[in-house]
């Protein structure tokens, strides 16, 4: 697929998407996660990133970083508050309707 054909493409999905109605905002409450929040995709990735930030091992948590399944952010997000999870934790819908794992310590007051 040459260059030009994918970005068009891409411009054609993501206006399409846009018009889609996004029932997490009606059914969750809204919230805003701060810059630097992190978070993961799965359950197991987040235990793997908060065990590595309590050992202080950020090789660990750089690999899941880098990895992909999980995420620092770089500036605020608008999310829906799913449900909080155990131990001050939280799962969260992004934007694009993945879920995710995060603290509620991220969570703007």
């Amino acid at each position: 697929m040459n260059g030009k054909y994918a970005a068009v493409l891409s411009a054609s999905l993501l206006g399409a998407l846009s018009t889609m109605p996004n029932a997490s905002a009606e059914e969750y409450r809204q919230v805003t996660l701060v810059t630097d929040t992190v978070l993961c995709f799965a359950r197991g990735d987040w235990d793997k990133i908060v065990a590595a930030s309590i050992d202080e091992d950020a090789d660990q948590a750089q690999r899941l970083l880098d990895g992909g399944k999980c995420r620092m952010l770089d500036k605020p997000m608008r999310v829906s508050y799913l449900d909080p999870a155990s131990g001050g934790n939280a799962l969260v819908q992004l934007p694009s309707g993945k879920t995710a794992y995060t603290s509620q310590n991220f969570i703007k007051k």
